[in-house]
């Protein structure tokens, strides 16, 4: 009998600018002009296809893409369910988070080419956008863009997005010397949330189910702990018996939050006007989340659910990771072409071997 095993390797293929033409992007007659983009074209079916972005107006900028970053927990619950809070029109350009060099200014911008900045996505395409990453030119308001900060690549930029995000959260658990902070799931919001934590001086530990997840924490200098045969929140007290002030819910699994709900410390009765536990939804979820009435009366628990960031949330994770106390090299290590996203989202199914997440490079990545 022949057994073949499969297994997942970093993956880094040669781009081609644009396998048809030979051009990454050209300007037509008018004042648009053609660019590559990854476009969804119905559940589970994507490809790499030329679009038109426009040129820049006024109080705009054209952006050339280095790097798009993957979101998996939310690209990946649009693509296979539509209706999972996902706002679709077939075909559709996704991604949020994009680091790139400004090609041309419109009429009242300061920016030179060559500038390097966070862009995010293109707010204008010839393809509908769900929000709009994965492109190779990208045109955007000068109000929402960031310049990078010196020293930061446009790789570990392009996750720049997604460590908003969890930015944004952390504000909720006011992380500080002293709080114990349990951040439960770790893909790489989950990585991001407890990183931004142990960066901010929190007392933290990152808890998850997969090997792989874990020691990736681990090796970025947070503690983390796999549950192996425990629930999640014994693996929690096994570290912090007496609970923890702040539960960062990274799950995306409605499921377990009667479970997580019970590792957030208890409140003694008296006269004590310091609030209870934290408990913060920072997960992607895919329907209702219902807590249990008791255990949350019992420790005066405040819920926050973290929706999206702000634009100093990002400026502030941007400048965590130029300065080196947030490292995301390992979140940003697989790059793919925009021609194979079919195999860079079905590597991001397999969570046990392959990536927390990726990257598409758009021509060289400069």
């Amino acid at each position: 009998m022949i057994v073949f095993l499969f297994t997942y390797m970093p993956y880094f293929l040669p781009c081609d600018d644009d396998p048809e033409s030979g051009d990454w992007h050209k300007r037509d007659e008018g004042n648009s002009m053609k660019t590559r983009a990854v476009v969804v074209y119905g559940p589970d079916l994507t490809g790499c296809e030329d679009v038109e972005i426009p040129g820049p107006e006024a109080g705009e900028v054209l952006v050339r893409a280095a790097f798009s970053c993957v979101s998996p927990g939310t690209e990946l619950r649009c693509l296979s369910n539509p209706g999972g809070g996902c706002v679709l029109e077939y075909p559709y350009v996704g991604g949020y988070s994009m680091a790139g060099v400004v090609v041309e200014s419109g009429a009242g911008v300061g920016l030179k080419p060559g500038t390097r900045v966070f862009c995010g996505r293109t707010d204008r395409c010839s393809v509908p956008l769900q929000w709009g990453a994965h492109v190779g030119m990208a045109v955007r308001s000068v109000n929402e863009i960031i310049v990078l900060p010196d020293g930061l690549s446009l790789k570990d930029a392009s996750i720049g997005k997604l460590a908003a995000i969890a930015r944004h959260g952390s504000r909720f658990s006011e992380p500080q010397s002293g709080v114990r902070v349990a951040v439960v799931g770790l893909g790489p919001i989950g990585q991001l949330s407890a990183r931004i934590h142990a960066a901010l001086g929190a007392d933290v530990v990152g808890v998850d189910r997969v090997v792989s997840r874990v020691n990736a924490l681990g090796a970025a200098g947070v503690r983390s702990v796999e549950s192996g045969t425990r629930g999640l929140g014994d693996a929690v007290l096994s570290v912090f018996p007496d609970g923890v002030d702040v539960l960062v819910d990274a799950t995306g699994v409605p499921e377990l939050v009667s479970e997580l709900v019970t590792v957030v410390k208890s409140k003694p009765w008296g006269n004590d006007p310091v609030a209870g536990g934290r408990y913060l939804v920072q997960g992607s979820y895919p329907q209702n989340v219902s807590f249990p009435y008791d255990a949350a009366f019992q420790r005066e628990l405040s819920v926050w659910f973290s929706r999206d960031s702000q634009k100093g949330d990002l400026e502030e994770a941007l400048k965590l990771i130029a300065s080196g106390r947030l490292n995301v090299s390992d979140l940003v290590r697989d790059e793919y072409c925009p021609e194979d996203a079919v195999r860079a989202y079905s590597d991001l199914r397999r969570p046990e071997i392959g990536p927390m997440t990726a990257v598409f490079r758009w021509g060289d990545g400069s």
